[in-house]
């Protein structure tokens, strides 16, 4: 017999509460299940990266100046790392902090060039940033 109930759709939205492993994913790219917390898909992780940008890329820029968390390089970074040395083909566009997750062989450890570089050679850092370089 037919009825007259609706099928509600709810949207899937980032936890109030922004899981360890949310977080983890935001800084460093990688998603470590054994962290509690829900598996974000790509739409999430950007809105949750909106919210928590200034907090997170503050943090972040404190602790290791001259270099940008996963997220800010997945959806900030206005071009890809310039290669600066031989090596092997990359596989795919740049994806893993400015340059490409992917290659044809082993890439050499200097193949790109460094996050500061970049981050230099587009005037991205902040004055802070660059007094605490400077020591």
């Amino acid at each position: 017999m037919p009825t007259n109930r609706r099928q509600r759709r709810y949207e899937r939205r980032p936890p109030a509460e922004y899981s360890e492993r949310t977080i983890e994913k935001l800084l460093s790219g990688d998603d470590w299940p054994m962290f509690d917390g829900p598996d974000l898909d790509d739409d999430e992780l950007r809105k949750v990266w909106r919210q928590l940008r200034p907090e997170l890329l503050d943090r972040h820029i404190k602790k290791k100046p001259g270099t940008r968390p996963w997220a800010w390089w997945r959806w900030e970074s206005t071009e890809p790392r310039e290669q600066v040395s031989d090596g092997p083909e990359p596989i795919g566009p740049p994806d893993w902090f400015g340059k490409p997750s992917r290659y044809l062989g082993q890439p050499p450890e200097n193949m790109f060039e460094s996050e500061q570089a970049y981050l230099e050679r587009l005037d991205l850092l902040t004055d802070d940033e660059r007094e605490a370089l400077r020591k």
